[in-house]
């Protein structure tokens, strides 16, 4: 019988030298955490465990990951931001797997204002069989995609991929610290997400389950310029 569980959000306002930062951090190996929240639900091919936030194998019509159930406007950031996933994959023969969604549609070909906005960071699977980072923006009429190098992923290991967005739109991934690509979107803002925001699986439709374990993730967005 599906239980849900709720997964609790730090939210730590700090202050840099050049510019104000929020940052929003979900610790899944150590569960509940923090005062200041944003609470979490589990989908069904997904558990908590002390691992982490662990999603099953790929299935089409089941939803994995975690979700905030409802839209949560701080999470399509208006500046400049950074996303941090750090996971561990159980295999690599998935051909598309979701990290952050609150997209859906990741590449429309419309000019809705409801498939064109939110972000998503995905790693996809090229039809010669290396892995690729890809994020999708929404700008509210049309959206922007920029897909990194390939990925030096191994089976059982714990990786960080990290993707940076300035505010003129220049974005940057990294693996563990190590550059794997870069490119070119629109400046900021994006369009505010209209959908819930899930970690580790799409918004909805076909879902694409990350097969692994998710250990943290963190966005940290540049809210101002003193």
């Amino acid at each position: 019988m599906f239980k849900k569980a709720v997964i609790a959000a730090m939210i730590l306002g700090c202050i840099g030298l050049n510019a104000a930062e929020k940052v929003y951090a979900w610790n899944f190996v150590q569960g509940n955490d923090g005062s200041n929240t944003i609470d979490m639900f589990l989908r069904k091919n997904s558990v908590i465990s002390a691992d982490g936030l662990t999603c099953f194998e790929h299935k089409k019509n089941l939803a994995g990951g975690a979700f905030t159930k409802t839209v949560v406007p701080e999470l399509t950031p208006a500046g400049a931001f950074t996303l941090e996933v750090t996971f561990m994959l159980n295999n690599l023969e998935q051909n598309r797997m979701f990290l952050w969604d609150n997209k859906y549609l990741v590449s429309p070909r419309n000019k809705s204002k409801q498939d064109n906005s939110g972000f998503a960071l995905v790693i996809n699977k090229t039809s010669k069989g290396s892995l690729h980072p890809s994020l999708y923006a929404g700008f509210g009429d049309h959206s922007k995609q920029v897909t990194g190098t390939a990925l030096q992923l191994q089976k059982g290991k714990v990786h960080t991929l990290t993707v940076e967005c300035s505010e003129t739109g220049a974005v940057k991934f990294f693996l563990d610290k190590k550059p794997c690509g870069a490119g070119k979107i629109d400046p900021m803002p994006l369009a505010p997400a209209v959908f819930p925001t899930v970690i580790g699986d799409r918004v909805g439709s076909d879902y694409w389950t990350l097969p692994g374990t998710i250990m943290q993730v963190k966005l940290t967005v540049k809210t101002s310029d003193k």
